[in-house]
Order: structure tokens, then C-alpha cells, then sequence
């Protein structure tokens, strides 16, 4: 089952997306939790983004909004896991609406935080693709001038 997991997960990212390069995150009792993230644009571009949440994963969520200058909106939020073990693999899902459109990710990893950050990144991809797709067909019925 790791495996599947863990293959099905590579072949979410074939396609030209938004990809997670590496996160920090700060996270305490004491203050709120900060992150930093990288992600890599559709483009190939690397962008930088930093936030403070409420808890680690929405910090995670915002600075990913910051890296990418998009302001999606979380609207489900879920965490499975996918095997057992000390080592298991924790399957997180994600929707989020960005421009009036829903759309989901789902994220693999042994690290909750990561298989999260992955979700989201794929959850906007998919998102930023509904959208794009949308304006596309919006242009072609519009007739040329």
C-alpha cells in the first residue's frame, strides 16, 4: 500500500503544476505558528512566500498563497492515514475555491505538514487549470471583432 500511495502521488506532478520545492515552519505554544515555503510555478519559476496562521497547516496554506499571489480559500480540510506503523503514510485532501471555483488535491507523505503543503499546491493547479480552461471557452464563443 505504500508503494501505490507513494507512485500515485509521483504521477500527480507529470503535468506542468505548481510544485511544493521545501517549507520551514515555526511552530510553538507559545507564539503563532510561521512558515515559509517554495514552490515552483507552472512556469518553472521558484517563488518565495511567508505567513503566520492559526496552526501550522494554515500558515503553510497562506504562505503558499503568498508565494503564488493567488488568494484561494480553504473550504475542507482532511487527514486519512494510508498505512500503519510508526512509519506510516498520512494521505491529506484538500478544497479550496479561488475565483468562485472549487477545486481538491490530495498530498502523500509521512510528514502531515508536507502531504498537506503537496495537496494544496495540486488543489490550486487544478483550480488555476478550471479557470484558465474557462476563459478559453469564453473567448471562443466571443466572436472576433
Amino acid at each position: 500500500m505504500d508503494l501505490e500511495a507513494l507512485v500515485t502521488d509521483e504521477l500527480r506532478d507529470a503535468l506542468p503544476s505548481y510544485q511544493l520545492e521545501w517549507f520551514d515552519v515555526e511552530a510553538s505554544t507559545r507564539r503563532p505558528p510561521h512558515a515559509t515555503v517554495a514552490v515552483k510555478t507552472p512556469d518553472g519559476e521558484v517563488v518565495q512566500g511567508s505567513f503566520t496562521g492559526d496552526g501550522p497547516v494554515d500558515a503553510i496554506f497562506r504562505a503558499i498563497n503568498a508565494a503564488t499571489g493567488l488568494d484561494a480559500r480553504l473550504r475542507e480540510f482532511r487527514v486519512d492515514a494510508v498505512t500503519g506503523g510508526q512509519d506510516a503514510l498520512g494521505e491529506t485532501s484538500v478544497v479550496l475555491e479561488l475565483g468562485g471555483r472549487s477545486a481538491s488535491g490530495q498530498g502523500v507523505a509521512t510528514d502531515i505538514l508536507e502531504a498537506a503543503a503537496r495537496a494544496y499546491v495540486r488543489a490550486l493547479t487544478s483550480a488555476v487549470q478550471r479557470e484558465r480552461a474557462a476563459a478559453g471557452v469564453v473567448q471562443e464563443l466571443t466572436p472576433a471583432p
